[in-house]
């Protein structure tokens, strides 16, 4: 996050992050953990608040989804159109 950033503009640049990584990595799911230390592990400044913002508006948009897996983890994937 930068110095004057916001909170959703800060969501916003981790959202673009996400999505850039999917498209280099588009069957890749993982958990909150796992995203913020493999997919946006360049960038350590991000929050827990702020990432799980940023999937939460991906969500909301329809460009990912969460799905809860066996071991009760929720995971975070690319959605594709039915």
């Amino acid at each position: 996050m930068t110095l004057h950033e916001t909170g959703a503009e800060s969501a916003r640049r981790v959202a673009v992050s996400v999505l850039n990584y999917l498209d280099r990595n588009p069957q890749a799911s993982d958990t909150i953990d796992g995203i913020s230390q493999r997919w946006l592990a360049h960038d350590k400044s991000i929050s827990r608040e702020v990432l799980l913002r940023a999937l939460e508006s991906l969500v909301a948009e329809g460009r990912l989804e969460k799905c809860e897996s066996s071991d009760g983890h929720c995971l975070w994937r690319k959605r594709y159109a039915a």
